[in-house]
């Protein structure tokens, strides 16, 4: 009965949604917010399923057992994020061991052999993200501030696309500002900016603001292949945006 019950959902969901739940981890929670009712309604990525799912999980857990477990979370996060790493000694957390063994048994968290890590990176990835969002809010931090505190691994990737996710949604203003400052940055390193210029490229639609950054980087020697390649090349809605604001047909007339 379940699995037809999920038949009939999936033949409800668009194009996009279908590309979004290739990925084994945003099925995996497509699944438990569509079973408990709680899946927000046109979702368009991973992004838009991990909020309901934070806020789903405690609530579970609170039936289950009563206990402090955003406390946990926040306690482990900042251990991770300010020391830019996966895993954390559990004396961390020791002295919420019984919400620990909660979050080990709803698969979020992962104990072994002194180490608590979570079980999945995305997790760690948005609740970082969120975390960093909340500085930004409320104006004590900045996406170059976040970035600037370590050497910018390769990890910190999947949490600055979810920031930028999330920072887009809520205010897009300081997004916008928040990627001219980190595409400009000389402390960002590539690897980030190239990611930036992939959550550029992915706008649907591009805004007002992005479409201007877009063509200042197109105005810079160094940036513009990187924004024909990235941002611009094969990319229907940007075609349309530029299109909309003359932007093609005063490139066609310059020759």
């Amino acid at each position: 009965h379940r699995h037809l019950e999920h038949e009939r959902l999936g033949t409800r969901l668009g194009l996009e949604q279908r590309r979004v739940l290739r990925s084994p981890q945003a099925l995996y929670l497509w699944t438990l917010l569509q079973e408990s009712n709680g899946l927000p309604y046109g979702f368009g990525s991973i992004v838009h399923l991990m909020p309901a799912f934070w806020r789903q999980t405690p609530q579970k857990l609170r039936v289950l057992k009563p206990g402090a477990y955003e406390e946990v979370l926040e306690a482990l996060v900042e251990y991770l994020d300010r020391r830019g790493t996966v895993a954390a000694p559990q004396t961390v957390v020791s002295r919420w061991s019984t919400e620990v063994d909660a979050l080990v048994s709803m698969n979020v968290l992962v104990a072994d052999r002194g180490k608590v890590i979570f079980a999945h990176q995305s997790y760690l990835d948005y609740l970082t993200a969120e975390r960093v969002l909340r500085e930004i809010c409320a104006g004590s931090g900045t996406i170059l501030g976040w970035l600037e505190r370590d050497e910018q691994s390769l990890f910190r990737r999947g949490q600055l696309r979810q920031l930028l996710a999330l920072l887009r949604d809520d205010d897009p203003r300081t997004y916008e500002e928040s990627l001219r400052a980190l595409l400009t940055s000389d402390v960002v390193r590539f690897h980030l900016k190239h990611l930036a210029l992939q959550m550029l490229g992915q706008a649907d639609p591009p805004r007002a603001g992005e479409i201007n950054l877009a063509m200042d980087l197109v105005g810079d020697e160094k940036w513009i292949d990187h924004v024909v390649d990235v941002v611009l090349g094969g990319r229907v809605t940007w075609v349309r945006a530029l299109h909309a604001r003359g932007i093609l047909s005063s490139w066609l007339d310059a020759g």
